[in-house]
């Protein structure tokens, strides 16, 4: 068998007649191409394309040189099929295989470089998955993909099978996906019962296969907290967002959770409960962590979420002054509170009269005494308020406003 120098210089395809100079060589393209790994020659080439047809192997040494095209010969694994032999330093494949550039001096004959590279047409011939590993947290798939072989050899002709630069991916019939560069996939696992498909594919080609659907049952379960204020919102009375707010904070909670759970323990506080949607309230100040515990006992499977609750402290504050002319905007002298247990308003006229009294932070004052409007001018509020932790108090008093437009 002939041995030929070891190069360093690649073969690059590119597409849609691209030229670009690696080395000496340069291949022009007009179809898509993918490039393989060369376990055995790294300095040569190999690239996977969808036909041999429309490419052209040119090298980027031009001048007065001999150009020695030759072809792998897989019978006497050597370099010995003529292609081409003259001042052209271009050549048009027919076939796939191995191609050899040598270079010659036009005088002498002398070899002054050598030059290889694999082109081949891959084929997804099938696919088939199966079922790798099936736990509570994931579930991985292992694809096996049919291909045709592909062979090239190194410098001592020994024969070698291209690796396919393939992606695995898995697709379920109710929207589940996954992707890997391996055959070995893996996706969050499941909550329900599903079908999955296997895809080996070389994407750069557009070329795939699929394999037949496999079937598995689910037995994971995934804990997922719902909830609902049930408390209503009063426009003065201070609040944070969906779980944060003014004591008492009346919340239903859900249980939103996935797959089969056949226990459950919410903890709510210092407080435990097994119902399904279980409702409280909240009144100490701070905040709180609610958790949800839930299990498939069959198959041992568990998991728990959590939900920070936050109870803002007592609170309160007195505007100066309101307008009570029915536009619908600082009608009515209201105090903004926050977690108040007990209350109590008294408004007061300069000269010591009681017009208006409450127990409820919700309400306030319209501007009316008796039946009738009360004059303008200057009033006077006092207002007490008990928290729901120990110890909570707070009083306001002060001058109030009471403004009508002439």
């Amino acid at each position: 068998m002939n041995l030929l120098p070891k190069t360093s210089t690649l073969l690059l395809f590119f597409l849609s007649f691209m030229t670009v100079t690696s080395g000496q060589l340069l291949l022009e393209s007009s179809t898509p191409y993918m490039k393989a790994e060369n376990t055995a020659v790294p300095a040569d080439s190999i690239y996977l394309v969808n036909q041999v047809a429309g490419l052209t192997v040119r090298t980027s040494l031009q001048g007065s040189y001999i150009y020695e095209w030759l072809g792998f010969n897989n019978n006497s694994d050597s370099w010995d099929i003529p292609l081409a032999y003259g001042t052209i330093n271009t050549y048009t494949p027919s076939i796939e295989g191995g191609i050899l550039l040598n270079i010659r001096d036009i005088n002498s004959d002398q070899i002054i470089s050598s030059y290889r590279c694999w082109i081949f047409v891959p084929q997804i011939l099938g696919a088939s998955v199966s079922i790798e590993e099936s736990t509570c947290q994931y579930l991985t798939f292992v694809g096996t993909a049919q291909t045709r072989n592909l062979v090239y050899y190194d410098l001592d002709g020994n024969s070698h099978i291209v690796v396919y630069p393939l992606t695995y991916s898995i697709s379920s019939s109710q929207g589940i996906e996954g992707e890997s560069k391996d055959e070995f996939v893996s996706i969050e696992a499941p909550f329900s019962d599903d079908e999955y498909t296997l895809t080996v594919a070389l994407p750069a080609l557009g070329k795939s296969a699929s394999s037949e659907p496999v079937a598995h049952t689910a037995f994971a379960v995934r804990a997922m907290i719902g909830h609902e204020v049930i408390k209503p919102e009063v426009p003065n009375e201070g609040h944070m967002g969906i779980v944060s707010g003014s004591a008492p904070l009346e919340i239903r909670f859900t249980d939103n959770s996935k797959g089969v759970v056949t226990n459950r323990e919410w903890r709510l506080g210092s407080i435990s409960s097994r119902e399904k949607d279980p409702f409280h309230v909240f009144t100490t100040a701070g905040r709180d962590t609610v958790r949800l515990f839930v299990e498939n006992f069959e198959t041992g499977c568990m998991d728990e979420a959590e939900l920070e609750i936050l109870i803002m402290d007592l609170a309160l504050e007195a505007p100066n002054a309101f307008t009570p002319n029915g536009d619908g905007v600082n009608d009515q002298f209201r105090v903004y509170y926050r977690s108040v247990r007990k209350f109590k308003m008294q408004i007061v006229s300069r000269w010591g009269r009681t017009v208006y009294e409450s127990d409820n932070p919700a309400e306030g004052w319209d501007g009316s005494i008796g039946n009738g409007d009360a004059p303008p001018g200057v009033y006077y509020y006092f207002v007490e308020a008990e928290g729901y932790n120990p110890g909570e108090k707070i009083k306001l008093q002060g001058p109030v406003h009471l403004i009508r437009e002439k």
